[in-house]
């Protein structure tokens, strides 16, 4: 079969099935086929669909609502934001770093995506911000006491109680007899 971009020759298994087509059989081959959809999400609008299926993804994973906008709003707020603009230009010009690959994250992680609680910021900001969370105090509370702990793995390797963070997010009203928060 010859491939619709490189015009090569190749053997069957070098393309992906595709029911839609009469042949069965992608138009590009693998390669050609990874290489378009690299292309594609290294443009601004490729960009933001990432971003914003990553939020759906992580809004589903958490059990928050699906962000309070479409992806076409998110589209405009991110191009009327002169910081995504300076963002994607030092990604590019890094040759697209993972680490300087423009972020959108949430400004309080229990609350959900809406335009009010997101901010930009590059990957590696949003992951190290990621991992500085992860050693917040936090305090459990019941009708006999108050506990707390300097991080959440410090409360589950105490207390050995394994579901803490369920009750952090709200997925629980509590864990192992206590009511769980961040400490302010």
């Amino acid at each position: 079969m010859i491939c619709w971009h490189c015009k090569e020759n190749k053997d069957l298994s070098m393309f992906k099935k595709r029911k839609a087509v009469t042949s069965g059989y992608s138009t590009l081959c693998k390669k050609c086929h990874g290489k378009k959809q690299k292309d594609l999400q290294r443009t601004k609008e490729g960009l933001i669909t990432q971003i914003y299926n990553a939020q759906k993804a992580s809004s589903r994973k958490r059990r928050h609502r699906q962000p309070e906008y479409l992806k076409e709003e998110l589209l405009d707020w991110l191009f009327s934001q002169t910081k995504f603009h300076e963002l994607y230009n030092e990604w590019v010009k890094s040759d697209y770093e993972k680490d300087l690959k423009p972020s959108v994250d949430r400004k309080i992680d229990a609350i959900h995506y809406c335009f009010k609680n997101i901010q930009l910021m590059t990957w590696s900001e949003n992951n190290e911000k990621g991992r500085v969370s992860k050693f917040k105090s936090i305090i459990g509370e019941n009708d006999r006491e108050i506990v707390e702990f300097k991080s959440l793995k410090e409360a589950q390797e105490t207390l050995n109680i394994t579901n803490i963070s369920s009750a952090l997010t709200g997925r629980h009203k509590t864990a192992g007899g206590y009511k769980w928060r961040y400490k302010i």
